[in-house]
């Protein structure tokens, strides 16, 4: 995997932690951001518990025409 850190931007990655240590930094965390695997992740729930908001993107090609807009709407 790819080291996607950026200290200067404030973006350091943690690798990977145990559940207490998990939770501790999700509640420093300022914002989470969905990215990866997998599709239903305890992590959004655990950092808006926390009072962390979650950003969850959402790629160009769901706005194609052909991609059901119920699709967009549950993720």
């Amino acid at each position: 995997m790819k080291d996607i850190a950026d200290p200067v931007h404030g973006v350091i990655n943690l690798r990977k932690l145990g559940p207490h240590e998990f939770s501790e930094a999700v509640a420093m965390s300022k914002v989470m951001i969905g990215v990866g695997n997998p599709w239903w992740s305890p992590s959004p729930y655990h950092a808006l518990c926390m009072g962390v908001p979650f950003l969850n993107p959402v790629s160009a090609n769901a706005f194609r025409s052909d991609v059901n807009l119920l699709t967009l709407l549950t993720r």
